[in-house]
Order: structure tokens, then C-alpha cells, then sequence
């Protein structure tokens, strides 16, 4: 029997300091400074959105792709970064991928 990874999704505003710099530490500076600011009311000067992420919380089998006969994928610890994005109006703007190691290598911005 296989244990699979369980995953949780938590968000951060931006305009707060986590998320602020959680964002820095996975999208690099040069994209978080693109992004709008707040001009007017308590917020003012600080980042609109949201950043989300998905993490294991229970460590076990990830599965990738189709199985044809082979297993195919990987076993992932508890604290494991699989996604990341930052929203805005409820749109992802920016979106990161995470490699088998947790580390988030693939950034991307998202069309729209």
C-alpha cells in the first residue's frame, strides 16, 4: 500500500512582511518591484496580491505522470514545496514550480 504526500494551500498578503519577503525569496526582487502598489489609505506604498503556496504537510509518494507498468515519481518530506503564485485581484500574475528537491527553479509569468 502507498503513502502519497498530503498537501495544504496557504496564502500571505503581500502588503505583509512574510509575504512581502517570501515573495522576494522565491520570485527574485526585479519581479516583486513590477508588481502595483496601494496609492491611497492605511496601505499606502505597500504591494497589492496575495501569495500562495502548496506544501506537504505529511510526507510520501508523489506521483508523476501516466503509470505503464513502471512507477513513475517520487517521495517528498514533510515541508516540500510543490507551487507558488501571486495573485492579484484573483488572478495569478506570477506562478513558480518547485523541482523533486523542493527548490523553486521554474518561473513564470502568467498571460493575462
Amino acid at each position: 500500500m502507498t503513502n502519497y504526500a498530503q498537501f495544504a494551500t496557504k496564502k500571505a498578503p503581500l502588503a505583509s512582511e512574510f509575504g512581502e519577503k517570501f515573495a522576494r525569496r522565491i520570485f527574485g526582487d526585479d519581479d516583486v518591484d513590477d508588481l502595483p502598489v496601494y496609492v491611497r489609505g492605511p496601505k499606502k506604498g505597500q504591494k497589492k496580491g496575495w501569495i500562495a503556496w502548496v506544501r506537504a504537510v505529511k510526507g510520501g509518494w508523489i506521483k508523476e505522470g501516466n503509470y505503464n507498468g513502471d512507477p513513475i515519481g517520487y517521495v517528498a518530506s514533510p515541508g516540500h514545496y510543490l507551487t507558488a503564485r501571486i495573485e492579484i485581484d484573483h488572478r495569478a500574475v506570477l506562478e513558480a514550480t518547485a523541482s523533486r528537491d523542493g527548490k523553486f527553479y521554474f518561473v513564470s509569468r502568467v498571460a493575462g
